[in-house]
């Protein structure tokens, strides 16, 4: 399944891939792409094996970012 992709034009362009400079609001944005598909009751444990899986993607070989997502999305659904 491949994550739904919103279209914007971004204010700021950031080199800190994986948020270790700069918070990126990846809950709110992963709620609003795919919220209507989790049931209320799973959402909590969605998004703590999102996270998860995002983390244990990171500390492998290199991928790029947008792969890491995908990756870790294919893997909690």
């Amino acid at each position: 399944m491949a994550i739904p992709s919103l279209q914007f034009r971004p204010k700021y362009v950031s080199f800190d891939c994986y948020g270790t400079l700069i918070e990126y609001p990846i809950t709110p944005i992963t709620r609003e792409l795919v919220g209507d598909q989790i049931p209320a009751e799973q959402w909590d444990q969605f998004v703590r094996e999102f996270r998860g899986y995002r983390y244990d993607q990171v500390r492998g070989e290199y991928y790029p970012y947008e792969q890491v997502l995908q990756d870790s999305f294919e893997r909690v659904c």
